[in-house]
């Protein structure tokens, strides 16, 4: 698993009042799996990852992409 961290301050992209009062969100992402298909030239890419913040799991994602050339 991959971790990646996002931090995010109430000036980086988050609306003052969607924060609460808060001031930071600090996120995690872990990359559960990595897929990439086809050669000399990808054809599919799936990605599955966990999005945390803290201890608290907020969602957990699949992107399932096919790629026409």
């Amino acid at each position: 698993m991959v971790d990646r961290d996002i931090g995010c301050t109430s000036s980086g992209g988050f609306p003052e009042r969607a924060l609460n009062g808060i001031g930071q969100i600090n996120l995690r992402n872990f990359t559960r799996s990595l897929t990439l298909t086809g050669k000399p030239i990808p054809e599919h890419l799936r990605l599955e990852y966990e999005l945390w913040s803290d201890k608290l799991q907020l969602g957990r994602y699949v992107l399932d992409l096919e790629i026409h050339h």
